[in-house]
């Protein structure tokens, strides 16, 4: 399967600039303060972070992933991303993740501007027939903006995460492309 073409998504108060391996590769490889423009680091933690998902690979056979960065159209500053990683491209389905950096930015809307041009481009130009979403099922938050977006809950994941000090339960909750 090819990987659309890198696209930016227009929303009334964003900019959602895609990103693909292979331009990450290319990003990733940049100078530093490039880096930091790009992908909108807002400390050395968080960009170290980045920098250990990109040499430990973020793609291989068969998984890809496809994101978008939320630039903020007035300040153009990057306050958040949204995206599909885990792409499953032979099964037609990837998980989606999303947030917001800095808590100023956060309870504005600007996820619920922003997921459903997302969800549309994964279901028409990545070919998605199944976009799954995994969250603790206290997070009031995500589970309404999934429930606002169509997304149905599917059960609960016993132990499916580690949050560093004891194992967590995940909500699993989907949306199967129409027609």
């Amino acid at each position: 399967m090819l990987t659309p073409p890198l696209v930016n998504l227009m929303t009334p108060r964003l900019i959602l600039r895609g990103l693909h391996p292979e331009e990450y590769q290319i990003r990733m490889q940049g100078s530093e303060s490039e880096k930091w423009s790009y992908f909108g680091f807002r400390n050395e933690e968080q960009a170290k972070l980045e920098e250990e998902k990109f040499k430990s690979g973020m793609h291989g056979y068969n998984r890809s992933f496809y994101h978008f960065y939320l630039i903020h159209r007035s300040s153009l500053n990057v306050i958040g991303a949204c995206g599909f990683h885990y792409w499953f491209t032979r099964h037609h389905r990837a998980e989606i993740g999303y947030g917001i950096y800095d808590l100023s930015d956060r309870h504005q809307g600007y996820m619920s501007e922003a997921i459903p041009p997302i969800l549309q481009f994964g279901f028409e130009q990545m070919g998605l027939h199944r976009i799954e979403a995994t969250l603790s099922p206290e997070n009031l938050p995500s589970l309404k903006l999934l429930q606002k977006n169509y997304f149905q809950e599917e059960g609960l994941l016993k132990g499916h995460y580690y949050n560093g000090t004891e194992f967590l339960d995940s909500l699993m909750m989907s949306r199967i492309r129409k027609g």
